[in-house]
């Protein structure tokens, strides 16, 4: 069974998870209490972004090995909106079988989501640091192979706004005792330490540049674009806290995009004058179909009136569920959404504001040759990293 496990873990590292998911499933069938077999078959859900297949094999995979906390931690996270209420009690639940089992940064993650997610006001400092005390005491027993815990440790203090504590764990992390993706993430801690420790902090007259366009119309593709021109570009995600991107993170970091921008770009552009904002379009019609299946893959129902029902109040009282509002939930379909946001966008940026503005339909393969001049860049000899779609007849769909 191990020799077809690996082969399949091959078939994920190609990048084949098609295969990979069809052969775990046979797998699968002829060893259902496996938990490699079944980490394998969450592990390509997650990548798919089908909250429902990921909600499904959680399920069946809790139901052998309930105590398990990055699973039970992640289930609670994808259906937390269902209800407050349980999600805070799972809460409390999975710390206590931290306290019992330990905790390391992969089971850390979907906790510490959890919790900026749903927990109480009131609860969520204690709550993040009983998960911080949990790490530390990991760090402890083996100090020079926990540099993922300790980072994590970071970015709890980062989210809690201690930041001479973040100032305190970045410097314990050594550069000797790094490799790979964990050098790339130390560069991105110190960068924003020194954005903190800065004479200037909070420097609210920094260049930044802000990807305003809505979700499904290439805002992936324009991060991974201003990240290789140099940029400390985040997407939906403060990566350190692990928290969705609020004001308080708009001075940590030069670009920014998704819809925790799109929704208060006015205040922005008054806050940062300094600041470009990149309008990504999309055809109404294409970007309808789109965001329908997105919400669908990821909320289980794709259509707009689905924000408007009880079940789905609870999204509302935090930090998503008011982007969902403020851009979505007041339309009565997706192309009247898409068209008011359009109008509000070019309403704002009229001839007096339009030297900070620039539209682009990365979906139809646009990039570097208006990006590039735009933001006063070289363009880069590497094409531009179009995501998430189909090149068609040399442009993006």
């Amino acid at each position: 069974m191990q020799n077809e496990i690996a082969v399949g873990r091959e078939l994920m590292k190609q990048g084949d998870f098609a295969r990979a998911d069809e052969h775990f499933n046979n797998l699968m069938l002829r060893d259902l209490g496996n938990h490699e077999i079944h980490r394998a078959r969450i592990a390509i859900a997650q990548r798919g972004n089908d909250r429902r297949i990921l909600s499904a094999r959680l399920k069946q995979f809790l139901n052998i090995a309930p105590d398990e906390i990055f699973e039970r931690a992640l289930f609670a996270l994808i259906n937390a909106m269902q209800s407050l209420t349980e999600a805070r009690v799972e809460i409390e639940v999975l710390l206590g079988l931290a306290r019992t089992q330990g905790l390391d940064a992969r089971s850390a993650t979907p906790l510490v989501k959890l919790i900026h997610f749903a927990a109480s006001p009131s609860a969520r400092k204690n709550q993040l640091c009983a998960v911080r005390s949990l790490l530390g005491h990991k760090v402890s027993q083996d100090p020079q192979n926990t540099f993922a815990e300790q980072a994590m440790q970071a970015g709890i203090a980062l989210a809690l706004q201690d930041h001479t504590t973040f100032a305190d764990d970045i410097a314990k992390l050594k550069d000797g005792v790094v490799q790979g993706k964990d050098k790339q993430q130390l560069r991105f801690l110190r960068r924003t330490l020194d954005k903190i420790t800065s004479p200037t902090y909070p420097d609210f007259e920094a260049p930044k540049v802000f990807a305003i366009g809505l979700s499904r119309t290439g805002t992936s593709s324009l991060h991974a674009g201003l990240r290789q021109l140099g940029y400390q570009s985040v997407h939906w995600l403060n990566p350190i806290s692990h928290d969705l991107i609020q004001q308080k993170d708009f001075l940590l970091f030069d670009a920014f995009s998704d819809i925790c921008v799109s929704h208060q770009f006015e205040w922005l552009f008054h806050t940062y004058p300094n600041s470009k904002f990149i309008y990504t379009t999309r055809d109404v019609q294409s970007w309808s179909t789109s965001i329908q299946s997105h919400y669908e893959r990821m909320h289980g129902n794709g259509r707009l009136e689905i924000l408007h029902t009880r079940s789905c109040r609870a999204r509302f009282r935090n930090a998503g569920g008011e982007m969902d509002n403020n851009l979505y939930a007041r339309h009565d379909s997706w192309e009247n959404a898409y068209l008011a946001f359009d109008t509000r966008v070019r309403r704002f940026f009229d001839d007096s504001r339009n030297d900070r503005f620039l539209e682009l339909a990365v979906v139809k393969g646009e990039g570097w040759e208006k990006l590039c001049p735009f933001l006063g860049h070289v363009q880069p000899e590497k094409a531009f990293p179009y995501l998430n779609a189909k090149v068609v007849k040399g442009t993006q769909k």
